[in-house]
């Protein structure tokens, strides 16, 4: 114990991987409520990240009621300092009645600094968003024409009225947005190319509806597999999940030579009952968390569509926190090949740390679980790894004056040290003792002749 707090640095001094960091916002927590007609808001994070200056953004939504009338103010994006503290955007950006009216689902950052923001426009007849904020926390009205673009999914393909939204969000290495979410109980897509319009390269005209078997589907998440776009979510509370080429179409090559190629649906009693979150590992495999009848349910497909039988029991993995409620919501996959799985165990933040096989880490909190309890009924539902190996873990509190944002920072496996290269002293030492041992071996050939 004493070693791994060495090796963790100052202000982490004693802790191991899995503990709360000490060193972020208050002992290792932060809450934040907000207020902006002076009666408690109902606030939840539902994503996160961490930009290249080590400052960390929260994104999600904030509803204050005010009787008789109904204010809902939106999504909030919170930026906080590396040491957890409010810092830049002026505190926060609000939307304050700009859409998307019901909170922003999903955040991604681009390269020059700028945040892309996936959520949705409110109830019946919704539409599906994706903004974008300058540096400054600004909307950008160069996006999409106004900042705002919305894409409408109603009788695009002959069907439905489109009551859409976006629930995952992912940046193209060209610029392109892909947000993955539902219209009329189905799984829509869509891509806006990099000025925020959509792209017709995208299966004609920027928009793609995928229906499973089921009556109710939602895509979750989505993430890129090379050129591929992966979309995980559920059907009818199963896990269901679709991969298609970068034009649109279905990649026949999962699932190949079943009634749906391009798609993959699990049974019932199989895990997790429905995606909550995606990743995808270096050499294509999927992973994804969601429930699990009263556990974490996690699972690992293989680029063909099918479960990975070298992960876990027959590719999935039951993880309980020990009560009846433990969901997942986020996962995320560290550098060394170790799988963060968050979520919660019915009370408070829940994390859990596997192994590439699917074993809990022992390395990592408790036998490889951690909690994290903010004096209400907490839910995790986003992670974010800072390059240090330390854990964000974001979501909301819940108590009787409404729902407040929640973030924690663990500490986690500080990166590997890198091998110092050899110094041109000892090279040439190296040097010496080869030409010592060149001429040795010469000298006694000679000898050997004689």
């Amino acid at each position: 114990m004493a070693l791994a707090g060495c090796l963790l640095g100052a202000g982490s001094a004693f802790g191991a991987a899995g503990d709360l960091d000490t060193s972020f916002a208050t002992g290792g927590k932060f809450v934040q409520n907000f207020q902006t007609i002076g009666l408690p808001s109902t606030d939840a994070l539902s994503s996160a990240a961490i930009q290249p200056d080590g400052r960390i953004l929260l994104g999600g939504s904030t509803f204050e009621f005010n009787p008789p009338v109904a204010s809902d103010f939106g999504f909030v994006v919170l930026r906080l300092s590396a040491t957890g503290a409010p810092a830049g955007f002026g505190g926060a950006t609000f939307s304050f009645g700009s859409p998307p009216s019901s909170g922003a689902a999903a955040l991604a950052l681009q390269p020059d600094g700028a945040v892309l923001l996936g959520g949705v426009s409110g109830g019946m007849g919704s539409d599906m968003y994706v903004d974008r904020l300058t540096t400054a926390g600004a909307f950008d009205s160069g996006w999409g024409g106004n900042g705002h673009p919305a894409v409408d999914f109603a009788g695009f393909d002959g069907a439905g009225v489109g009551t859409d939204g976006a629930l995952g969000l992912v940046r193209q290495p060209d610029g392109a947005a892909v947000a993955a979410g539902y219209s009329d109980n189905e799984f829509a897509i869509a891509r806006l190319g990099s000025g925020g319009l959509l792209d017709s390269g995208f299966d004609g005209d920027g928009r793609q509806r995928i229906d499973f078997s089921g009556t109710l589907d939602a895509a979750t998440s989505v993430a890129l597999s090379g050129s591929k776009i992966v979309a995980a979510g559920s059907t009818d509370g199963r896990l269901a999940i679709a991969s298609l080429n970068s034009n649109g179409s279905p990649d026949t090559t999962f699932r190949p030579g079943t009634a749906t190629p391009g798609q993959t649906e699990a049974m019932a009693t199989e895990l997790p009952r429905g995606a909550n979150a995606l990743a995808i590992q270096p050499d294509g495999k999927i992973l994804v968390a969601g429930p699990g009848g009263g556990d974490f349910g996690v699972a690992r497909v293989t680029t063909s569509g099918f479960y990975d039988t070298s992960f876990g029991t027959n590719g999935q993995v039951a993880v309980d926190f020990g009560g009846a409620g433990d969901v997942a919501n986020a996962i995320a996959l560290q550098p060394d090949g170790k799988i963060l799985v968050a979520g919660t165990d019915g009370d408070g933040f829940a994390v859990a740390r596997l192994t590439s096989s699917g074993a809990l880490d022992p390395t990592f909190g408790f036998g490889g679980k951690a909690t994290v309890n903010f004096g209400g009924v907490d839910e995790a539902r986003a992670i974010a790894l800072q390059p240090d190996g330390k854990v964000v873990l974001a979501g909301r509190r819940t108590d009787a004056n409404g729902g407040d944002f929640a973030a924690a920072r663990l500490l986690g496996d500080p990166p590997s040290p890198v091998a110092a290269p050899a110094t041109k002293k000892k090279k040439c030492k190296k040097k010496k003792k080869k030409r010592a041992a060149s001429a040795k071996k010469k000298h006694c050939k000679k000898k050997k002749r004689h």
